[in-house]
């Protein structure tokens, strides 16, 4: 079910991947929706990645491991981050910085989509990409 959940994800990035906006900030702000989006519309894969799971940082990649076996994670993301820093989209900072803060923030909108959704929360691709609209002033 893991394995499955990662190949959905991945498969939504590789259509976006295929079709890119000139901008690499829309590239991100995409895939961050698609994100969010599979998460919120299979919630058990999102608790079972997070719930059993353990993710480190091994030779500048992200490890997520679940039992015996490890899957190199977001690594889409963070090469959107680096593209989107060489365009001057987001401040010129360590990338694992930035991965933390957006993942952070995506991960907080995530849950509290699943645990309330009754409040009136904005459209989904707004809500993503004034996030990052945010971060791309730079943080403090």
């Amino acid at each position: 079910m893991i394995a499955e959940g990662y190949r959905g994800v991945y498969e939504r990035y590789e259509q976006i991947l295929a079709d890119r906006p000139d901008s690499p900030l829309e590239t991100l702000n995409r895939i961050i929706t698609e994100y969010v989006d599979f998460a919120l519309v299979n919630p058990n894969h999102y608790e079972l990645w997070f719930a059993t799971s353990e993710i480190r940082v091994i030779d500048s990649q992200l490890r997520m491991r679940h039992g015996g076996r490890s899957y190199h994670v977001y690594h889409v993301w963070l090469e959107r981050i680096d593209e989107c820093k060489a365009a001057g989209l987001l401040p010129d900072r360590d990338t694992l910085n930035l991965f933390q803060l957006i993942w952070g923030s995506v991960h907080g909108m995530i849950s509290l989509r699943i645990h309330h959704p009754s409040f009136p929360w904005l459209p989904l691709g707004q809500h993503v990409g004034e996030l990052l609209s945010l971060l791309s002033r730079g943080p403090a």
